[in-house]
């Protein structure tokens, strides 16, 4: 008995871990869009935040290549502050733009911001 109610104890912690993670990082589009603009020989990405979002520029978003490298977005104009883009942050990418995009994004109203990701992919 005392084995069964330790495996059920078990069950139920790795489903509330789980449960924990998901939320640490959830579905991109909800939080921004991407637009993708090409050049002669890139890409270039923007992250364009949905309204009553705005992107945390202290945690800069990035792009994960499939190869592991890890491709940092950058702008300009940031809040007094520096804590938030007020433009869409931008990222080049010679190449193919696939990967794994994550972004630190803060909703209005809400106390603290979440980390975000969504799939790039040529289209």
């Amino acid at each position: 008995m005392i084995h069964g109610l330790r495996r059920g104890l078990e069950h139920s912690a790795a489903a509330i871990l789980a449960l924990l993670l998901s939320g640490c990082a959830v579905g991109g589009g909800r939080y921004f869009s991407v637009a993708r603009e090409r050049g002669a020989d890139s890409v270039v990405i923007h992250l364009v935040p949905a309204p009553h979002v705005r992107i945390n520029a202290r945690l800069a978003p990035v792009l994960e290549l499939p190869d592991g490298r890890v491709l940092r977005f950058s702008g300009t104009a940031l809040t007094a502050d520096s804590s938030y883009f007020t433009a869409p942050p931008v990222l080049a990418v010679r190449g193919s733009p696939r990967g794994m995009i994550r972004a630190s994004v803060c909703p209005e109203g809400d106390s603290v911001c979440r980390v975000v990701e969504m799939v790039s992919g040529e289209r």
